[in-house]
């Protein structure tokens, strides 16, 4: 739509700016409209009006959290490998010996587990509460996952 002639006649017959009819779509894509005579000409950055409004993904984005913490029933050592499912990388194996693979595995199983059989299978209830502090997760599955469990919070404090 940039740098585009848009012609738009309002009810009355008169003009009509693109930004009047479609607010939303133009604030998304940041767009203000300036009139010449007989048309709007879309010029670039500017109107922001809608912004505020938009649902990005990762505000609604599903995430599995379990009923108790007890319940998670994954290997404390050794090697795991993750199905397909949960991680499409090249790296699907992780030692849980090593710190880094741990945190991967734990931050993969949290952000794409949609079933809370995966959680139990892939987590341990111990290991989740030692590394829990050091995972980097989207804002919202910690917030889910410490509203459920504040002992988490607390543990690794």
């Amino acid at each position: 739509m940039i740098g585009t002639t848009v012609v738009l006649r309002s009810a009355g017959g008169g003009l009509a700016s693109p930004s009047a009819r479609l607010p939303c779509l133009v604030a998304e894509r940041g767009v203000a409209d300036e009139h010449h005579g007989d048309r709007w000409t879309t010029l670039g950055q500017g109107h922001t009006g809608c912004m505020e409004s938009r649902v990005r993904y990762a505000e609604i984005r599903p995430y599995t959290v379990p009923e108790t913490l007890e319940e998670l029933a994954g290997p404390a050592t050794g090697v795991v490998v993750l199905p397909t499912v949960l991680d499409w990388t090249p790296k699907r194996v992780y030692d849980l010996s090593d710190d880094v693979d741990l945190r991967m595995l734990y931050e993969t199983v949290l952000r794409e587990a949609m079933h809370v059989e995966e959680l139990r299978k892939f987590l341990d209830p111990v290991l989740l509460s030692a590394v829990w502090q050091r995972l980097w997760l989207p804002p919202r599955a910690r917030s889910m996952w410490e509203g459920r469990f504040p002992q988490l919070v607390r543990r690794a404090a």
